[in-house]
């Protein structure tokens, strides 16, 4: 039996993380997660799991639920996880992702110190790559460029120090754009999605409001990178950083034009100056060449799929 524990379960990768661990043979998984946080993405699965809920700034809790699980694998997704967020509360996006981090290595420490911790990480750690260097490989210099990467620069630094002081095996993955079902709507895919769902319900008018299309991504389907997240903990060395991408990399008008594509109402595509943001990095295409080899993961959910689920998600949802 593998006891499992992931901070942070009731979120939108969490959540995909729990439905897949729990597809696996003889698997006791636990989750976290906070006093007023929503666990509407676990209905489904709640009697098949053990939840506790537990801030990861109180070292106490975080105490108490690594005794109960004693887990074999932690997959530490809790976090502060939006970019733009993180220039609005800067200190709060540090602490949340940088002590947190330090309390969930030291609950490890003291009571599974041979766990296997895997510390979702971003690209967002390399910053603003010209686009003659791409792809990004694990190779490249991180310089981070907002709050939210300079925190995630800095828990992946401490997985490497707690790995050389103590043997403390933290598996880190920077994830590039990821997607699919129960992304929320603050994040573009789903944004857009949900537009068109509500135009198909005829919920609101034929146009759907956009904000930067010149932009290019490198995005995974949620369900993918669940699957990778399994088998790097596994497979993965400590102490060494994967990239978790599709290698398929393309402008956002592209994606805009495969969602429209998934309705056949006329739909007016209209610019909504309170949609465009600066984008600090225009460019990002990565490489997944070293997690292949070292797990055998690919992906295998086209973004052609991926999005017409997320469409079909928006739908189920706005007619419950």
């Amino acid at each position: 039996m593998v006891r499992v524990l992931i901070t942070g379960i009731a979120g939108f990768i969490g959540s995909h993380l729990a439905d897949y661990i729990l597809s696996q043979k003889d698997v006791e998984l636990y989750g976290t997660f906070l006093k007023y946080e929503s666990l509407e993405n676990l209905t489904h699965i709640k009697d098949q799991l053990v939840l506790r809920e537990c801030d990861i700034m109180d070292q106490e809790q975080l105490d108490n639920i690594i005794k109960e699980s004693l887990p074999d694998c932690i997959f530490h997704l809790a976090a502060q996880s939006n970019v733009v967020l993180s220039w609005q509360i800067p200190q709060k996006t540090v602490r949340i992702n940088v002590e947190g981090t330090v309390n969930l290595l030291e609950s490890a420490r003291k009571h599974v110190p041979d766990a296997r911790i895997m510390l979702a990480s971003s690209r967002e750690v390399y910053g603003a790559v010209k686009k003659s260097e791409l792809p990004i490989t694990e190779e490249h210099q991180p310089e981070p460029i907002n709050p939210y990467a300079v925190s995630k620069l800095a828990m992946e630094f401490l997985g490497y120090n707690y790995y050389y002081k103590y043997g403390l095996k933290s598996i880190i993955l920077r994830s590039f754009n990821i997607t699919g079902p129960r992304r929320p709507e603050s994040f573009v895919c789903s944004d857009w999605a949900k537009q068109v769902a509500q135009i198909e319900l005829g919920l609101k008018e034929q146009e759907i409001r956009i904000g930067n299309l010149n932009a290019i991504r490198d995005f995974t389907d949620v369900r993918d990178a669940v699957r990778a997240y399994w088998l790097a903990i596994k497979k993965c060395k400590p102490a060494e950083p994967y990239n978790l991408c599709s290698g398929r990399a393309l402008k956002m008008k592209e994606i805009l034009d495969m969602i429209l594509s998934l309705s056949d109402k006329d739909i007016k595509v209209v610019r909504d100056e309170k949609k465009v943001v600066k984008i600090d990095v225009p460019y990002v295409a990565g490489t997944n060449k070293k997690l292949r080899k070292a797990t055998g993961w690919k992906p295998k959910i086209r973004l052609e799929k991926t999005l017409k689920d997320l469409v079909d998600y928006w739908k189920e949802k706005l007619n419950s």
